[in-house]
Protein backbone atom coordinates (compact mmCIF):
# COMPACT_ATOMS: atom_id res chain seq x y z
CA UNK A 1 0.00 0.00 0.00
CA UNK A 2 1.69 3.28 -0.39
CA UNK A 3 1.77 6.43 1.81
CA UNK A 4 -0.93 8.71 2.62
CA UNK A 5 1.52 11.45 1.43
CA UNK A 6 1.43 9.74 -1.82
CA UNK A 7 -2.43 9.34 -2.57
CA UNK A 8 -4.56 11.32 -5.01
CA UNK A 9 -7.45 12.55 -4.01
CA UNK A 10 -10.73 12.23 -5.88
CA UNK A 11 -14.39 13.61 -5.86
CA UNK A 12 -16.69 11.69 -7.18
CA UNK A 13 -20.29 12.10 -7.52
CA UNK A 14 -22.48 9.01 -8.09
CA UNK A 15 -26.21 7.88 -8.18
CA UNK A 16 -27.18 4.78 -6.43
CA UNK A 17 -29.38 1.74 -8.39
CA UNK A 18 -30.64 -1.59 -8.05
CA UNK A 19 -31.48 -4.28 -10.42
CA UNK A 20 -35.63 -3.15 -10.07
CA UNK A 21 -34.36 0.90 -10.47
CA UNK A 22 -33.27 4.06 -9.52
CA UNK A 23 -32.39 3.55 -5.76
CA UNK A 24 -31.84 7.02 -4.94
CA UNK A 25 -32.59 9.79 -7.51
CA UNK A 26 -30.05 12.59 -5.80
CA UNK A 27 -26.72 12.74 -6.55
CA UNK A 28 -24.36 12.04 -3.84
CA UNK A 29 -20.83 13.37 -3.75
CA UNK A 30 -17.38 11.38 -2.01
CA UNK A 31 -13.69 12.02 -1.40
CA UNK A 32 -11.94 9.48 -2.12
CA UNK A 33 -7.89 9.12 -1.43
CA UNK A 34 -6.24 6.13 -3.75
CA UNK A 35 -3.29 6.12 -6.13
CA UNK A 36 -5.40 5.87 -9.19
CA UNK A 37 -9.31 6.98 -10.91
CA UNK A 38 -9.33 3.35 -11.31
CA UNK A 39 -8.39 2.20 -7.54
CA UNK A 40 -10.35 5.14 -5.85
CA UNK A 41 -13.42 3.59 -7.95
CA UNK A 42 -13.37 0.44 -6.71
CA UNK A 43 -13.13 1.56 -2.85
CA UNK A 44 -16.22 4.00 -3.67
CA UNK A 45 -18.17 0.30 -5.00
CA UNK A 46 -17.18 -1.46 -1.93
CA UNK A 47 -17.71 0.96 0.54
CA UNK A 48 -21.38 1.69 -0.74
CA UNK A 49 -21.94 -1.87 -2.27
CA UNK A 50 -21.39 -2.64 2.28
CA UNK A 51 -23.60 0.47 3.22
CA UNK A 52 -26.72 -0.04 1.04
CA UNK A 53 -26.34 -3.08 -1.34
CA UNK A 54 -26.70 -1.62 -4.16
CA UNK A 55 -24.90 -0.67 -7.50
CA UNK A 56 -23.33 3.05 -8.17
CA UNK A 57 -23.23 4.85 -11.16
CA UNK A 58 -20.74 7.64 -11.74
CA UNK A 59 -21.74 10.78 -13.19
CA UNK A 60 -18.01 12.46 -12.83
CA UNK A 61 -14.94 12.51 -11.24
CA UNK A 62 -12.51 15.36 -10.52
CA UNK A 63 -9.11 15.25 -9.37
CA UNK A 64 -8.29 17.57 -6.66
CA UNK A 65 -4.57 17.44 -5.90
CA UNK A 66 -3.67 21.46 -5.75
CA UNK A 67 -0.38 20.96 -7.24
CA UNK A 68 -1.69 19.55 -10.61
CA UNK A 69 -4.53 22.27 -11.00
CA UNK A 70 -3.71 24.27 -14.04
CA UNK A 71 -3.07 28.02 -13.58
CA UNK A 72 -4.74 30.30 -15.89
CA UNK A 73 -2.71 31.45 -19.05
CA UNK A 74 -2.11 34.97 -18.98
CA UNK A 75 -3.06 37.13 -22.04
CA UNK A 76 -0.08 38.47 -24.11
CA UNK A 77 0.13 42.05 -24.48
CA UNK A 78 -0.55 42.39 -28.03
CA UNK A 79 -4.37 40.98 -27.28
CA UNK A 80 -4.38 43.66 -24.55
CA UNK A 81 -3.13 46.16 -27.54
CA UNK A 82 -5.70 44.44 -29.94
CA UNK A 83 -8.73 45.20 -27.27
CA UNK A 84 -7.60 48.65 -26.61
CA UNK A 85 -7.54 49.39 -30.39
CA UNK A 86 -11.49 48.00 -31.18
CA UNK A 87 -12.75 49.40 -27.66
CA UNK A 88 -10.80 53.16 -28.81
CA UNK A 89 -12.77 52.25 -32.54
CA UNK A 90 -15.40 51.39 -30.73
CA UNK A 91 -16.05 55.01 -28.60
CA UNK A 92 -14.95 57.09 -31.26
CA UNK A 93 -17.99 55.57 -33.74
CA UNK A 94 -20.09 56.63 -30.50
CA UNK A 95 -19.05 59.80 -30.03
CA UNK A 96 -19.27 60.61 -33.78
CA UNK A 97 -23.06 59.81 -34.01
CA UNK A 98 -23.55 61.56 -30.83
CA UNK A 99 -22.45 64.82 -31.72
Amino acid sequence: MKKAGSLNTYSIRYRMFTAFGALDILTKKKIVEADSQLNAVEILKSKEKEASGGEIRIDNIEKMNSDEIKKEKKKSPFVWVVFAVLAAAGLARLAERLF
